[in-house]
């Protein structure tokens, strides 16, 4: 019955905050010790998130020019990616040149990594990314 009577005070307390308190309600509940770990998590959690994106996508390469001037020999673009990115990403079926733009045609499994490694290096307006279509 003793329960019965909290269960009825807690139901009454939520619907008297309306929403207001529910940080407090929170803590009171998870006590101290939930709240160091709630913020060593929340921590750990934007660390995570705010350091992801910092790594080099293929390995130990730089590229030899700037992307303004593979907009003016975008031959050499495409003598770069076969040489020298498509062996890292081998998931690149094709490479070539094609109405002022280096057409990459990748698996379709892959296409957003492809996709996204490139353009960490170059101008997205050098590219006509596909997906390959034959798999």
């Amino acid at each position: 019955m003793d329960n019965e009577v909290r269960e009825e005070v807690t139901e009454q307390e939520v619907k008297k905050t309306d929403g207001r308190d529910t940080g407090k309600i929170f803590v009171s509940k998870i006590g101290m010790v939930g709240c160091v770990m709630f913020l060593i998590m929340l921590v750990g959690f934007l660390l995570v998130c705010f350091s992801a994106g910092s790594q080099n996508p293929i390995e130990g390469y730089e590229p030899p020019r700037e992307s303004a001037y593979y907009k003016e020999y975008p031959g050499e673009l495409v003598e770069e990616i076969n040489e020298n990115i498509a062996p890292q990403l081998e998931s690149i079926t094709e490479c070539y040149y094609e109405d002022g733009k280096v057409v990459i045609i990748t698996e379709e499994a892959e296409y957003f990594t492809v996709r996204s490694a490139l353009l960490d290096y170059f101008d997205e307006e050098l590219f006509d990314f596909r997906k390959d279509t034959d798999e």
